[in-house]
């Protein structure tokens, strides 16, 4: 039995910023609007200011996706630590604020509540760990 409780809806902001697309890639502006508390508009200039230091093909894309290295950058300025690997969704923690990270994916979970436009469990072979937020 998966420890889930529930999927939440919840677009981190979005709508209420503006912006009408429900699938946009924009799955760590989400997360980390969800998670810290921010508006979705304040982390978008976050992402936005990060994305525009990138040099070289690989660019991140607040539209698009936003690579590891890119919000790996933001969560230590948030005073994120490291990422706890895991390979099941078992082993995440139950209770707190966290970021679960998948393949190509990122989604809040707060109190084992999913909070994202779908539900990343339906993936479950692509976990690769979370980040704690205080």
């Amino acid at each position: 039995m998966n420890w889930i409780k529930r999927i939440s809806y919840n677009d981190g902001g979005r709508r209420q910023a503006g912006y009408k697309t429900v699938q946009a890639g924009d799955c760590v502006n989400r997360a980390l609007a969800i998670l810290t508390g921010l508006p979705y508009n304040d982390v978008r200039r976050i992402l936005d200011e990060a994305c525009g230091k990138e040099r070289g093909q690989d660019r991140s894309n607040p539209e698009t996706g936003i690579y590891p290295k890119t919000y790996k950058k933001i969560l230590k300025t948030l005073g994120v630590g490291k990422l706890v690997k895991v390979k099941s969704w078992r082993d995440l923690p139950q209770t707190g604020k966290i970021m679960v990270v998948q393949r190509e994916h990122v989604a809040a979970v707060i109190d084992g509540v999913v909070n994202d436009t779908y539900d990343p469990v339906e993936n479950m072979t692509d976990l690769q760990g979370y980040y704690v937020f205080g």
